[in-house]
């Protein structure tokens, strides 16, 4: 179970006696620890590249700061160092993801657990909704009557509220609709995040957890994204021991969030 669980480092135990069992035994611990050998190098790889990224994309994005405050820019030029910031600021979100996911892979990331307001922290996603959303005239609704308590990290379901507000204004319609709602459900929290727009197709909703999966390209190809953001919300969910699913049909994706409630609070 351990090995399963992603612990390559755990052994199987022989049982001394030299059979084929093992011979067999040893083989498999063998080829275990070449994986998990494998894996810690590019673990140590991408936190290297990552790192090695982060300073020369910090020092450009401080030069086209610079460059987008002198007063004489012509409208062109604006908008080219506006384009070039953007892909900056893209490039920088995407070091960020791979070092946050790779450090959480080798249990590097340590959360701070504590009695929470589940229900604060969403309307504080529905209000940062709202504002993402006033542009495209996309309507925000939230059903959270009663106040809801988790054991949680505050600044990761801070990021995972906020990241999926994000998508789903961003991957909606002009004029569509966001639709927040929490309850109580047995001995969980149960949030779900509804928006209009185009249907994630049956056959990708099984990848959409992949690293850099971001689905059909005729689709995805005008929304700005990284692919990293629901992998992060998935690490975030199961560190909190929860469990994170999406459905997508008639025009409507909904993504559903449970997280078992505080110890002592009252269980519907």
């Amino acid at each position: 179970e351990k090995i399963h669980a992603g612990n390559l480092a755990q052994k199987l135990p022989r049982s001394g006696n030299g059979d084929e069992l093992d011979r067999l035994t040893e083989v498999f611990n063998a080829m275990t620890a070449r994986l998990d050998g494998a894996f810690q190098r590019i673990r140590e790889f991408t936190l290297h590249a990552s790192h090695e990224l982060k300073t020369p994309l910090t020092v450009l994005h401080g030069e086209l700061e610079t460059d987008l405050n002198q007063e004489m820019l012509l409208p062109a030029q604006r908008e080219k160092l506006l384009g070039q910031l953007d892909e900056i600021q893209r490039l920088t979100k995407i070091v960020d993801g791979l070092t946050l996911l790779t450090k959480a892979d080798s249990g590097q990331i340590e959360l701070k657990f504590a009695p929470l307001a589940l229900d604060e922290i969403v309307r504080d996603a529905f209000d940062d909704a709202q504002i993402l959303a006033k542009p495209a005239n996309i309507s925000v609704s939230l059903a959270a009557d009663e106040k809801i308590s988790v054991h949680g990290d505050r600044h990761r379901l801070r990021q995972l509220l906020l990241n999926l507000a994000d998508n789903a204004v961003k991957y909606n319609q002009p004029g569509g609709m966001v639709e927040f709602s929490l309850r109580r459900d047995g001995a969980d929290a149960e949030l779900k995040i509804s928006n209009t727009g185009i249907n994630i197709p049956p056959e990708i909703l099984p990848r959409v957890f992949e690293r850099f999966f971001r689905g059909d390209p005729a689709h995805n190809s005008a929304v700005d994204g990284c692919g990293l953001g629901l992998s992060i919300a998935q690490w975030i969910v199961r560190a909190h021991h929860g469990g994170i699913c999406i459905a997508s049909a008639e025009n409507r994706t909904t993504v559903t969030i449970r997280l078992p409630l505080a110890p002592g609070e009252k269980i519907s």
